[in-house]
């Protein structure tokens, strides 16, 4: 019993980073779904300059940065790719919780005598979610992160993990 208890934490924590992780959009007349005016963005253009601003104009079909060289008007014949640079606490607290509460409950399921109430489990889990959220919140603060916003049309690889009841995996997509 405490293994598949072992096996269902690792399964949360692979899912966790699933879940955390948004996928860039398709299409760069899309790019206003996922950016708005005053996000902080890295660019890098087709011919591999790196420009990053803050965006300060989001027209249909293109959008306006202001950086230390001026402002640069961005459309999809002239980028590789848009980063929108750090994110939220949340994501590091939620990355770092649901471990920390799978790992509550299975240490108190795996040497317990079952004569306890619920509520054991429950403050198990909630007190290891707050310490391993916690952890993760701090460590999402100390990195300043990016997070895809588009990638232009290309080739591109994919690999998640796949959790099974009795097997673990993990798939890989190739697009072009």
């Amino acid at each position: 019993m405490p293994r598949d208890l072992l096996s269902m934490t690792l399964a949360a924590s692979l899912l966790a980073l699933g879940v955390a992780s948004a996928q860039p959009v398709r299409s760069f007349g899309d790019i206003g779904l996922r950016l708005d005016v005053g996000d902080r963005v890295r660019v890098v253009g087709t011919d591999g300059q790196r420009h990053e601003g803050a965006v300060i104009r989001l027209p249909p079909g293109t959008f306006t940065i202001s950086s230390p060289t001026g402002t640069l008007d961005i459309t999809a014949e002239t980028t590789a790719r848009i980063a929108r640079r750090g994110d939220g606490l949340a994501n590091g607290l939620l990355i770092g919780a649901l471990p920390g509460v799978a790992l509550g409950v299975a240490l108190v399921n795996g040497f317990s005598d079952h004569s306890e109430p619920a509520s054991s489990y429950l403050l198990a889990g909630g007190v290891l979610g707050l310490v391993t959220g916690g952890i993760g919140a701090l460590v999402d603060a100390l990195h300043e992160g990016e997070e895809a916003v588009y990638v232009a049309p290309g080739l591109r690889a994919a690999i998640a993990p796949v959790v099974a009841r009795r097997a673990v995996g993990v798939t890989a997509r190739l697009r072009w």
